[in-house]
């Protein structure tokens, strides 16, 4: 039996971060205690995967034909354009 889950998840590099995708991307805390932030594509498009800088800091994620990053180490920073 085989099952497909539609969403990704992991932990960050660093290990600060719990991550899932699923439309947007949410990061929690690792214990899975606490919601942290939820990031959106401001245009829409659905994450479908993420990586993050060895320190944590920033997030690459992949929203439909491109990549959308942000800081994580300011809170509530809009995508680095």
């Amino acid at each position: 039996v085989s099952a497909y889950l539609p969403f990704l998840f992991g932990v960050s590099p660093g290990g600060r971060y719990f991550w899932r995708t699923g439309g947007s991307l949410v990061l929690g805390t690792p214990d899975l205690k606490t919601l942290l932030r939820t990031l959106t594509d401001p245009d829409g498009a659905a994450a479908s995967g993420c990586a993050f800088t060895p320190d944590d800091s920033r997030v690459c994620v992949a929203c439909g034909h491109r990549a959308v990053v942000w800081r994580l180490d300011e809170p509530n920073s809009p995508p680095v354009k």
